[in-house]
């Protein structure tokens, strides 16, 4: 990877300097995209974690006013003799326990008395209702019916172990929701990177054009390292209108542009400095320049040698000189 960080340290002053990156190995790729993907999993993670935070706080605060209850030999909710039916909201999560509403059997319908409707909430992130007869679980306005007999409704000690389970279990949750994230970023930067590959070869200057599909690729992937840094970097400060997503590829595009004519304004010295006898041995040299990174391109593809490395180290120094 010395490699790699070699040619976006010295991109950062001569851009030329990444285009490079063609070069470059299967490796060598998957390290860096293995890499932003997992920077951009870790601040995806920072970014959801006070909502989740939240939610687990207000879920967990319900537990303290838990009434007694217990279900009946015939599967119905009984709320023990002094206590009260408990209408709980906080500003994710409400708690409804109440078994005096039933649901109809003939109709299915659950007659609410004004005061009970006007201590529900529809638009609450996330609710549990539990009644004589029928639980809900609720996503905002969207209910779905849950089997009143499962062992967390049984009693009050397991209803509280499940509202706390996110608190006392933090870590473990974590793992797979990291998980999640960075599967999910991988998807969608290798769909990002080989759609914008695929219209760059073909809307783009004839100099992008020449290189094959993989060459792009690997220019894009390194082109869109800054870009990510800091429309990430911002990210965690303000909210970013339309997306990161399209800041990244606008950004990248443009980076990727500056590259080509930073490049240009180096050819165009070169031509001017007199080392060529005419125009047509410095395009000869041009076309030879880029044939040389197609070349180099196809046989890194194509070959099954891992130890390759070492000479692509010698190439990136032998055209950087």
């Amino acid at each position: 990877m010395k490699v790699v960080f070699d040619i976006l340290k010295t991109s950062i002053k001569q851009p030329r300097y990444a285009l490079q990156s063609v070069s470059l190995n299967r490796k060598q790729i998957l390290g860096v995209i293995l890499l932003i993907n997992l920077l951009l999993s870790l601040t995806g993670l920072l970014a959801v974690l006070p909502v989740v935070q939240g939610i687990g706080d207000s879920v967990a605060g319900a537990s303290e006013y838990v009434p007694e209850f217990r279900q009946s030999a015939t599967g119905r909710l009984e709320i023990e003799e002094g206590s009260k039916p408990l209408y709980y909201q906080s500003e994710y999560f409400q708690l409804v326990i109440d078994d005096t509403v039933r649901r109809d059997a003939e109709d299915g319908s659950i007659p609410l008395s004004a005061a009970q409707q006007e201590q529900m909430s529809t638009d609450t992130y996330i609710s549990l209702f539990l009644f004589e007869n029928v639980a809900y679980v609720g996503a905002l306005d969207n209910v779905t019916e849950v089997p009143l007999q499962i062992d967390v409704f049984r009693t009050p000690n397991n209803l509280k172990v499940l509202l706390n389970y996110y608190n006392n279990n933090i870590a473990q949750l974590m793992i797979p929701a990291f998980v999640t994230l960075f599967v999910g970023s991988l998807v969608m930067y290798v769909f990002e990177m080989a759609l914008l590959t695929f219209f760059m070869g073909v809307f783009s200057a004839p100099s992008m054009m020449q290189l094959k599909f993989g060459a792009r690729f690997k220019l894009l992937v390194i082109a869109s390292v800054f870009p990510i840094l800091l429309v990430e970097l911002v990210g965690l400060f303000v909210a970013i209108p339309l997306g990161r997503y399209f800041w990244v590829t606008v950004l990248t595009v443009f980076n990727v542009q500056r590259m080509f004519m930073d490049q240009s304004r180096f050819l165009s010295k070169l031509f001017k400095s007199g080392e060529f006898s005419s125009r047509e041995e410095f395009m000869r040299y041009l076309r030879e320049e880029f044939g040389r990174k197609g070349e180099s391109d196809e046989l890194d593809e194509d070959s099954s040698d891992d130890d390759s490395d070492g000479s692509d180290d010698k190439d990136s120094d032998n055209k950087n000189s």
